[in-house]
């Protein structure tokens, strides 16, 4: 009995009840997991005696005589969810499908899927109405009458050709047909202003890109050493030093032009705010129409990692929405790394700046 009791006690609960633990973002974490890399391994994360656990599964998601659990630990600010000390999950690599786990330096260590549910079973589509029968059309008797014909004066005719239209007689009046009045009104509407004229649909837009090219916007990036001497002619200041990342490890080395810097502050938390408060100031400043010149400053410790990321994906994202004349200036950052990564534009760099337009632009 006692036997059976503790093997009882070492078999998880299938179901993956959350209990009363508050995970915060991560609550729909429970539940079962596959593991991407490693085909056939299945994880299962309970809540076990208001602890968070990950229980590791046999193949296929068969259990074990005695299976393998392990704690998590939920850290509310910023929230985050740590595996002994070994893996980390943030909540930019969080979502209800799929989960990365990362090392302390920032390196992916696993990845995760969420178990497909069991299958539907299709429902039967109905078969295809076939359309109803026409009827042939009736045609008028022939008329012993001649019959006037008029040349068309659609360039159409009969004979596939355009037909020149005779002038009309002094004595005769043509009817006009009643629909075409409704049609040229209809259209009329459509393709004239309120002067008259017609209206190229691409007309605002075109205009917006010609003013967005006029407007001078200088981007400046620096440590605190030159902030005082930055202020004095920017327009907006932004401190990037909330945007705090520990699990960057190696990463410090480099400098904020790196691929891998600007991946991570791109999916930071707090990076949707950031970006909708500059558009937010960059519209309203230029909604003078006398102000054609801009200045941002972005400033962190040293200037040589977020000040220089964020200025990086500002200056990609000005150029990337019009604004042809934006300049970017790294004032503290001096020579930098060094190294290809950080010195020179990649494939990588130009991706992560594309997940911070997609962000910019989201907020359309």
């Amino acid at each position: 009995a006692n036997r059976s009791a503790n093997r009882d006690e070492c078999h998880p609960a299938m179901d993956g009840s959350q209990g009363e633990m508050d995970l915060g973002p991560f609550a729909s974490i429970i539940g079962k997991w596959n593991d991407v890399n490693q085909y056939g391994k299945t994880y299962l994360v309970r809540v076990e005696r208001n602890k968070l656990q990950v229980v590791m599964m046999g193949m296929h998601g068969r259990l074990r005589d005695r299976p393998k659990t392990v704690d998590l630990t939920y850290r509310p600010n910023p929230p985050e969810l740590l595996w002994e000390r070994r893996y980390s999950l943030k909540q930019a690599d969080f979502s209800l499908v799929e989960i990365r786990w990362r090392f302390m330096n920032g390196g992916q260590a696993n990845h995760w899927k969420r178990a497909s549910p069991a299958p539907v079973a299709p429902v039967p589509t109905p078969p295809p109405v076939p359309p109803p029968l026409r009827s042939p059309p009736v045609r008028p008797p022939p008329s012993s009458a001649p019959v006037k014909r008029s040349r068309s004066r659609s360039p159409r005719g009969g004979d596939g050709l355009a037909s020149p239209v005779p002038p009309p007689d002094d004595d005769v009046i043509d009817e006009a047909d009643p629909a075409e009045p409704e049609n040229e009104a209809e259209n009329g509407d459509e393709v004239e202003n309120d002067h008259g004229m017609e209206e190229d649909p691409n007309h605002k837009d075109t205009d917006l890109q010609m003013d967005r090219r006029e407007v001078q916007v200088d981007v400046l990036t620096c440590g605190l050493r030159d902030r005082e001497k930055c202020e004095e002619e920017a327009h907006f200041v932004v401190d990037m030093r909330s945007f705090y990342d520990p699990g960057c490890g190696p990463l410090k080395r480099h400098d904020g032009r790196h691929n891998e810097i600007i991946r991570r502050m791109v999916h930071h938390h707090l990076f949707t705010d950031l970006v909708s408060d500059l558009r937010t100031q960059l519209e309203e400043h230029l909604e003078d129409q006398s102000n054609r010149s801009v200045k941002f400053l972005l400033f962190c410790k040293s200037g040589r990692h977020r000040s220089v990321a964020a200025g990086g994906l500002l200056h990609y994202i000005l150029l990337s929405e019009g604004y042809s004349s934006a300049e970017l200036h790294h004032v503290s950052l001096g020579d930098g790394c060094g190294c290809d990564l950080c010195s020179k534009p990649s494939a990588q760099r130009c991706l992560a700046c594309e997940e911070g337009l997609r962000k910019w632009r989201s907020e359309d």
